[in-house]
């Protein structure tokens, strides 16, 4: 009976989450089962009830994975709907600081196409620098963001396992 529970033991070790923690109680309970094996008379229906234990937490496991799925997809659509809707409002503060900066040089000039001229070059100028700067001011910052977030959901999976 030792070498039984040693043996379950081991393969509960090997059966962990990637979390690191134990199974959850269905394993243990088929655990509880096997273990208790020789109170049982008939062989047979041991064999029927930990095949039904071990289905059910073969389920139980592959439900908590869908969700899981589940959970990031909506995650990723929530960003990707909130930076479609961050660029479409910088997209607008574009036109309309241009519109801006076009009447206002105009009427420093007196002249509505070297004031809009003026602006445009403003703005391409803009467009210019950021394209150039792009790695330091954009990338490198969202990649760092994205690896703490990851990195800070992990603690919160583990919890929720629990």
């Amino acid at each position: 009976m030792a070498d039984i529970r040693a043996n379950f033991f081991m393969i509960a070790r090997m059966v962990q989450n990637d979390q690191g923690s134990l199974p959850d109680a269905r394993f243990w309970l088929f655990f509880i089962k096997f273990s208790d094996m020789s109170d049982m008379q008939d062989p047979e229906d041991f064999l029927h009830e930990s095949q039904t234990l071990l289905r059910d937490y073969v389920q139980t496991r592959l439900e908590i994975l869908r969700l899981q799925g589940i959970r990031a997809f909506a995650q990723a659509a929530g960003t990707l709907i909130w930076a479609i809707l961050l660029l479409f409002l910088l997209f607008m503060f574009l036109i309309f600081t241009g519109l801006v900066l076009g009447f206002w040089f105009s009427s420093l000039f007196d002249s509505y196409v070297a004031g809009f001229g003026l602006a445009t070059g403003v703005l391409l100028l803009t467009g210019i620098l950021l394209t150039m700067l792009r790695k330091a001011l954009f990338i490198t910052p969202i990649i760092r963001t994205m690896v703490r977030q990851l990195q800070e959901e992990s603690p919160a999976d583990e919890k929720d396992d629990e």
